[in-house]
């Protein structure tokens, strides 16, 4: 494999007040047909918001080897039939995102990922826990990740997306953020570990409380 190559992630974040059912059974059979690698499919009822502020919504997460796989997912009419739909729903929100390289990041091993954390074997179904925000205090914000990265790792959980600068493909709605990331967990309570615990409750959180503002959703994958 080229060590530059990466995976592109669809993303559907679907309000919680709309019948996302029919939807996430037609993009999952799409997603495989193009290639793409179910994460998630998820309804609105098994979706933590952990952050608050974070609205209640259903999910769609699929990886893809490239953006060509991505696209054609995206165009099936399979696909395209299922969404029209909901088209009009107020707050849907679908976009696209480079991930890390699927070596992970060899240069840059503060940073959690396949190249730093070897996931513990033997442990449930992945977790999935998607970061969407804006940071408005740099220094602020360079501390609290200081403090998070050692502990994502010591769980045995690592990013496949760090997106900061918002490079992002926007399909549908409005996106307001500049960074986007997925991180993975060796299973649910591994993330609860992670985000119940005293340090992050009571050290991370205080950190950066007013340096940004984010939204954080929390759910057990299909895949990963």
């Amino acid at each position: 494999m080229n060590d530059n190559a990466f995976p592109v992630f669809l993303y559907v974040q679907i309000p919680a007040a709309a019948d996302a059912a029919a939807y996430l059974a037609a993009a999952a059979e799409a997603a495989g047909a193009a290639g793409g690698k179910l994460l998630g499919a998820v309804n609105a009822a098994d979706v933590e918001c952990l952050e608050a502020g974070t609205p209640e919504a259903s999910i769609l997460l699929v990886e893809f080897p490239d953006q060509t796989s991505a696209s054609a997912c995206w165009q099936a009419d399979a696909h395209q039939a299922a969404w029209a739909p909901l088209t009009d729903t107020p707050g849907l929100v679908a976009l696209t995102v480079n991930g890390l390289p699927y070596v992970g990041l060899p240069d840059m091993l503060e940073i959690p990922s396949t190249a730093s954390v070897k996931p513990p074997a033997g442990r449930g179904p992945r977790a999935f826990m998607i970061i969407q925000g804006v940071g408005t205090d740099q220094a602020r914000m360079d501390q609290y990740r200081d403090i998070i990265l050692p502990m994502i790792a010591e769980q045995g959980a690592y990013y496949s997306c760090f997106e900061i600068e918002g490079k992002v493909e926007v399909l549908h709605g409005d996106w307001p953020h500049e960074i986007f990331a997925i991180s993975r967990w060796p299973d649910h309570a591994a993330g609860h570990a992670f985000w119940d615990s005293d340090r992050y409750q009571n050290v991370a959180i205080p950190t950066r409380t007013g340096a940004g503002h984010f939204l954080v959703h929390f759910f057990t994958g299909a895949a990963g």
